[in-house]
């Protein structure tokens, strides 16, 4: 809606920003109320800063799942901010980027809904074509993973913890772990199955195929709590549910 170029800040300063990036495999738009654009003694973009009501829109035709870009096969995805901070390298690539203030991100893709949320998110862009290679979730972070409706067997899984850092795989086109930095938590519920709940110190899941969990690894004060089957008859001694 309106530019502003103050050359002797080395600053552009714009209100109502729409940024918009499209490729072969991925069309992205992200939108804020305000935005500045820092420029180094080349006038080369150093830096980009984004404020007030952060949108982010990605949508993509190429394999992959979650990342920063949303690539993935009929992935959608949308992230939701307060603040966006953003670093580039001499090439005007993005290297790092770091949001503030109420961060979700929820993504659709072909193996079903993944969500995140927390106060506080960093991302290390550095993986292959400026893919995301690493993301941390900081000061009260969830994952959720909910598989598609027509999946009736699989489970949604949901990992929370102060603090949760996910990897992508070599190609940067999938996930490939998320784990827990602080004490954290995996609750694992539908399906047709009994309610799990696992604590532990630290919590490593490794991922398959389309950002499928395939594997998760505790240690330290490792707890499970779970729900009777659906199929139990109700205990006459008052015992709860199965604990180790």
């Amino acid at each position: 809606a309106e530019l502003r170029y103050m050359q002797k800040e080395r600053q552009i300063q714009f209100l109502k920003p729409v940024m918009i990036r499209k490729d072969a495999n991925v069309s992205q738009t992200i939108t804020g109320d305000h935005g500045t654009l820092y420029l180094d003694d080349k006038q080369q973009v150093q830096s980009v800063l984004l404020e007030d009501n952060i949108h982010g829109v990605a949508d993509s035709i190429s394999r992959g799942a979650l990342r920063l870009d949303g690539a993935g096969k009929g992935r959608h995805s949308e992230v939701w901010a307060k603040r966006m901070d953003m670093g580039l390298d001499e090439k005007q690539h993005v290297r790092f980027v770091v949001a503030v203030g109420d961060v979700r991100l929820d993504s659709h893709g072909p193996s079903g809904r993944s969500q995140a949320q927390a106060p506080r998110l960093e991302m290390d862009m550095n993986g292959p074509n400026n893919t995301l290679k690493q993301a941390r979730w900081k000061e009260g972070a969830k994952l959720t993973f909910t598989p598609l409706p027509t999946a009736t067997k699989a489970q949604t899984r949901i990992i929370t913890a102060e603090q949760i850092e996910m990897n992508m795989k070599e190609d940067g086109k999938e996930l490939s772990s998320a784990r827990t930095l602080t004490p954290g938590r995996v609750e694992m519920t539908g399906g047709g199955e009994p309610r799990r709940v696992l604590t532990a110190r630290q919590i490593d899941a490794r991922f398959g195929e389309r950002d499928v969990m395939r594997e998760v690894h505790a240690q330290g004060q490792v707890r499970t709590d779970s729900d009777p089957p659906a199929t139990a008859k109700p205990s006459a001694t008052g015992v709860p549910p199965a604990q180790r």
